[in-house]
């Protein structure tokens, strides 16, 4: 009985951190409003102001930013992105070191807005 008593213990925590997990890798937790003043002031020099990678600097960097309305970005998913907002890659700073994972959140969902 004991057993059995601690599978559905095991089996009931799993359950709870999956939910958890997708809760916090998904776009659907995130507020887009926040999100584009986050995207304004750390994201727009180099993605652009709608999202394209052509930013200010953008044509200066190598690889050049990631066109954030694209069929690529669009098709990787909202955990992806997550990694890749928080650790960076290529030319692109990590930035869980700067905002919380409540703002990333935000700002996933304001990208994810941009291709509407």
């Amino acid at each position: 009985m004991k057993g059995l008593r601690l599978l559905v213990l095991f089996s009931a925590s799993c359950f709870c951190m999956a939910e958890l997990e997708a809760a916090l890798t998904s776009a659907a937790s995130g507020d887009p409003t926040k999100g584009k003043v986050l995207y304004a002031n750390n994201c727009l020099i180099c993605h652009g102001e709608h999202g394209k990678g052509d930013g200010l600097i953008g044509e200066s960097l190598h690889p050049p930013p990631t066109n954030l309305t694209g069929s690529q970005a669009r098709a990787k998913s909202d955990k992806d992105l997550l990694t890749v907002i928080r650790e960076g890659r290529a030319t692109m700073p990590a930035w869980k070191n700067r905002l919380n994972d409540q703002d990333i959140q935000n700002l996933l969902a304001y990208i994810r807005s941009l291709s509407e």
